[in-house]
C-alpha cells in the first residue's frame, strides 16, 4: 500500500478523522489487532485525536477476538489461529468468556451474538478512516442507530466458497438486482 501526500486543503489535517476535534494523533486504518506480522509496509495512517484513538481500542480487540472465535467456531484459545488473538485471549479471560458466553447452540448450528453497538463502532471507524485516507474528506455525519441485520458464513475451503457462489448466483438470478449482493 503506498502511502498518498494528501492534496487537500492543509487545513483539514489538524482536524480528527472520527469527531472533528483537534488531531493531536494519527491512527491506523484498519488496526493493527487486525494484521499479523510483518505489517504492511506505509499502513495507512489518519489524523485524529488522542481520546478517539484509545476510544476504539477495546471495540477493535473485542472485533478481532470475536471474528478470529466465529472463524473457529469456538472461544477455546487452542483452536484459534491467529497468534495475537490468542495471547490476548490468554491475557484477558474476562474478554474470552464474554464471547464464549455468546455463542449458542440451536438445531445444531453455532450461533454467535455479537455486540451490535461495538460492531458498528468499528465499521464506522473503518468507513470514515477509509474515506479519510483515500479523498481527504471527512464524514461526520449520518450514524446509524443500529444495524438492520448481521449474518457470517464461514466457508471452510475453496469447494464450499465454490458451492456458495454457484447458489448465490442461481438464488440472485430469481431476485431483482437490487435485492441480492453477490461476494466474489
Amino acid at each position: 500500500m503506498i502511502q498518498r501526500v494528501p492534496f487537500s486543503d492543509y487545513r483539514i489535517n489538524n482536524i480528527c478523522t472520527f469527531c472533528g476535534e483537534y488531531a493531536d494523533s494519527k491512527d491506523h486504518v484498519p488496526s493493527k489487532i487486525f494484521l499479523d506480522e510483518p505489517f504492511p509496509k506505509n499502513l495507512p495512517l489518519v489524523p485524529c485525536c488522542k481520546k478517539c484513538n484509545q476510544g476504539f481500542s477495546l471495540d477493535e480487540e473485542y472485533i478481532a477476538c470475536f471474528l478470529e472465535c466465529l472463524k473457529s467456531s469456538s472461544a477455546d484459545i487452542e483452536r484459534l489461529a491467529r497468534e495475537k488473538i490468542k495471547k490476548t485471549l490468554h491475557r484477558k479471560e474476562s474478554l474470552r468468556k464474554k464471547i464464549e458466553n455468546s455463542i449458542n447452540i440451536q438445531d445444531d448450528r453455532i450461533i454467535f451474538n455479537i455486540e451490535e453497538d461495538r460492531l458498528l463502532n468499528v465499521l464506522l471507524k473503518l468507513i470514515r478512516g477509509h474515506i479519510r485516507f483515500e479523498y481527504d474528506e471527512i464524514l461526520l455525519d449520518n450514524k446509524p442507530s443500529k444495524l438492520q441485520s448481521i449474518s457470517f458464513l464461514i466457508l471452510p475451503n475453496n469447494n464450499g466458497m465454490n458451492l456458495f457462489n454457484r447458489r448465490s448466483w442461481n438464488y440472485c438470478q430469481k431476485l431483482e438486482a437490487e435485492q441480492c449482493l453477490i461476494w466474489s
